[in-house]
């Protein structure tokens, strides 16, 4: 009885270590889709600091502050 008990363990563990390094590779594929386009990545950094800059000038004119540029 405790033989069958200690291959259930085995191959548990074995399953999980499985399931993880799969896990692992998967994500790294999808990792590295993302990082393909750089221009498009770039494109999308510049429209957000853009966004960004003019929703702090708005807030500073709604409050009466200068702007700094």
């Amino acid at each position: 009885m405790t033989d069958h008990l200690d291959y259930f363990a085995l191959f548990y563990v074995a399953g999980i270590i499985v399931f993880g390094i799969l896990m692992r590779l998967r994500y790294r594929r999808r990792k590295d889709k993302n990082i393909e386009d750089p221009d498009k990545k770039q494109r999308v950094y510049k429209a957000m600091a853009r966004r960004i800059q003019e929703d702090a000038m708005s807030h500073r004119r709604e409050r009466g502050m200068e702007d700094d540029s």
